[in-house]
């Protein structure tokens, strides 16, 4: 009954003119879900959650977190590779993520924690960054 005392109150503030509302509901079903901007042409927003696993090298999942909302990836990357570390007991020797975590911040911090090899992709100009994502290194 709160959901839709809640969805009463926002449907009157949207009437109102309001057009932005903090913590709106989106589900009656799951009034914790959260709108996600994806940015993908055919969907561009979805509602939900957002998740972050983690596997060892073997492809077994380490660790998960599981976000309300659409967290930036890049601080949880360290993090997450802490975890791992503690779990297994030992440093991984490779690290890869998407563009979402590819900062250099990210490589310093997974190189200080041990991480022999580091594979994070890039935003930025698509040429140079194909030069680098085809190097050796990366």
């Amino acid at each position: 009954m709160a959901g839709i005392t809640r969805l009463l109150e926002q449907t009157g503030l949207r009437l109102a003119g309001t057009r932005t509302i903090p913590d709106r509901l989106v589900s009656l079903v799951d009034p914790d879900a959260r709108p996600i901007r994806k940015g993908k042409p055919q969907h561009p927003t979805q509602f939900g959650y957002t998740a972050l696993v983690t596997e060892t090298e073997e492809g077994f999942m380490a660790d998960h977190q599981v976000h309300r909302g659409n967290p930036a990836d890049a601080p949880q990357l360290a993090p997450s590779v802490e975890r791992v570390t503690a779990l297994i007991g030992r440093v991984t020797g490779t690290a890869v993520a998407d563009r979402g975590s590819g900062t250099a911040a990210n490589n310093r911090a997974l190189i200080e924690l041990g991480v022999q090899q580091v594979g994070l992709q890039r935003n930025g100009t698509p040429g140079r960054l194909a030069r680098y994502e085809r190097s050796r290194p990366f």
